[in-house]
């Protein structure tokens, strides 16, 4: 790792960070010394994040990481060391303070270098409560750059506390901040704050829009205004996607999937409603229909509806398979997995749903889990949550995908769109 001309390379940094993955556990303090001395950012932000999952039971390897940054003016170096140990301690409320880091993280915040955000989110996890202040007074001044208010507000959120709620009550108003500040307000399960999210739903930009209804359908309480809100005309019908729809049916209330019918009809279907909608799609998409697609078009469509969880062409998310080498000219292959997500679903994607102990319930694909966070996945958010908040996580059988991707199109959408997915290589946007 002294080489700097291997640092960017694909392959090394990663492969001597998983030899070197038992070697942090066991001796953590030359772990520290390695990490610094390494010249590789991958390797040494992924050992910096291992020795800060490890603070509780072999604090040293953290210890010495904060002796060497007390030392170090590399500001890349710092970035990388500080990153790695915030990433080690994401999702976790509490974790023990280092020795000398009260010193550091004075030295670097009153430098307001670009460090300053990353030191002032750790502070909090160590229990600093002045720097929790600080941080909300961050928040609260317009006169602030946003990206540091932004930045701010991401610790505030994560830290929660006494006067988030009312701190992020205030922010809805604010385009560049109020999709933060609808997710300091998810454990809030209180009807008046469903209200205000949906009374200030025409002012989160458009790309936010989707994380918000998922927001607004993790609880009873916020769901149930959702709905009433559709029902009204407040929020449009098709802001609210399947997932959207099967993540209120994952909440366990008759009331809220009788809402469910009446507005959106019957969500699940039977094999032979399944068999029927197959084949009347690939009655509809012959090869000379196909030929008549839209496929920038269906690349809109694609980034929409299925870039939130499937890789096309290296770009997306990994919630579902990577669908580049699939046998995406196989219409039949298409169908049945689109329109039959649950029929055969391999067991590395099988949905998960995550009941809180604040009332929420979340549905999604688990990445992760150690003994303090557990990692969930959706189509909107990435939550690192503390496993004692998690109270309760029930392993499905179906496919994070849900049924009804494609009832909400029309038909030329439709079209467009599996020309798009047929398609050897990425076609450029309209």
């Amino acid at each position: 790792m002294d080489r700097p001309e291997d640092a960017d390379d694909h392959n090394l940094p990663l492969l001597v960070w998983y030899g070197l993955i038992p070697a942090v556990e066991a001796d953590p303090v030359q772990a520290a010394d390695t990490a610094v001395a390494s010249r590789w950012p991958t390797t040494r932000r992924l050992i910096a994040r291992r020795l800060a999952s490890l603070i509780e039971r072999q604090p040293a390897g953290a210890e010495r990481l904060v002796a060497a940054l007390a030392g170090i003016d590399d500001e890349a170096l710092q970035k990388d060391l500080l990153a790695g140990i915030a990433g080690g301690l994401s999702g976790w409320r509490r974790a023990p303070k280092p020795a000398g880091w009260d010193a550091l993280a004075a030295r670097l915040v009153r430098s307001d270098g670009p460090q300053a955000a990353t030191v002032r989110e750790l502070s909090a996890v160590f229990g600093d409560g002045r720097a929790i202040e600080e941080v909300r007074r961050l928040v609260l001044d317009e006169t602030v750059d946003a990206g540091l208010r932004r930045s701010a507000l991401e610790t505030l959120v994560r830290h929660g506390g006494d006067g988030v709620r009312d701190t992020c009550l205030g922010l809805l108003h604010d385009h560049r901040l109020n999709a933060l500040a609808a997710e300091g307000l998810a454990n809030c399960d209180d009807r008046e704050v469903a209200k205000a999210m949906i009374k200030a739903y025409g002012r989160f930009r458009s790309p936010q829009r989707p994380k918000v209804v998922g927001i607004l359908a993790s609880r009873k309480t916020f769901a149930a205004a959702l709905l009433a809100a559709v029902a009204d005309g407040k929020i449009p019908r098709g802001d609210i996607s399947p997932y959207d729809l099967r993540q209120i049916r994952s909440l366990g209330d008759p009331t809220l999937d009788a809402a469910v019918e009446r507005e959106w009809g019957g969500v699940t279907a039977t094999p032979d409603d399944t068999r029927r909608r197959i084949s009347a799609l690939k009655e509809a998409l012959q090869p000379t229909a196909l030929a008549a697609a839209d496929l920038s078009h269906g690349r809109v469509i694609y980034e929409r509806s299925c870039g939130r969880c499937h890789r096309l062409f290296g770009a997306g998310e990994s919630i579902g398979p990577d669908l580049t080498g699939g046998q995406r000219t196989n219409i039949d292959y298409l169908l049945e997995n689109i329109v039959d997500p649950g029929g055969v679903v391999s067991r590395d994607y099988r949905m998960s749903i995550v009941s809180l102990e604040d009332g929420r319930v979340l549905t999604g694909l688990v990445t992760a889990r150690d003994d303090r966070t557990l990692t969930l996945v959706t189509p909107t958010d990435r939550h690192v949550l503390a496993v004692e908040d998690v109270a309760e996580v029930t392993v499905t059988q179906q496919s994070p995908m849900p049924e009804g991707m494609l009832d909400q199109l029309p038909a030329a959408a439709v079209r467009d769109l599996i020309g798009y997915l047929m398609q050897p290589a990425q076609v450029p946007l309209p």
